[in-house]
C-alpha cells in the first residue's frame, strides 16, 4: 500500500511533463483556484495562469513560494526529462 504523498508523486511522475501542469495538477488536487493560489503567494492570477500553460517559467523565488504553497517538496515539482504531458480528466 502506497501512500497519498506516493501516489501523488507517482502521478506527478508518469503524467506532468512540465513545471506548470505539475503545479496545475497539486492546486486542482487542493481543490484551489488559481485566485486563491495567487492570493497566498502574493502573485498575480495572470502570473500563475501563464506558469500553468507554459508560457513563462517560474523564477526561482517563485518557484520556491510556489513548492511551499502547495506543500509539495521543490523536487515534486521538477519534472523528469522524458517526454510526456500530464493527462487528466479536466
Amino acid at each position: 500500500m502506497i501512500t497519498f504523498d506516493e501516489a501523488i508523486r507517482l502521478y506527478l511522475h508518469r503524467n506532468c511533463s512540465t513545471i506548470g501542469q505539475r503545479v496545475k495538477f497539486v492546486r486542482q488536487a487542493l481543490g484551489m483556484s488559481q485566485q486563491e493560489l495567487a492570493d497566498k503567494t502574493g502573485l498575480t492570477r495572470v502570473t500563475i495562469g501563464s506558469i500553468e500553460r507554459g508560457r513563462s517559467e517560474p523564477t526561482i523565488k517563485t518557484f520556491l513560494i510556489l513548492s511551499k504553497t502547495l506543500g509539495i517538496e521543490e523536487q515534486g515539482l521538477i519534472p523528469p526529462t522524458e517526454e510526456g504531458s500530464c493527462r487528466t480528466n479536466h
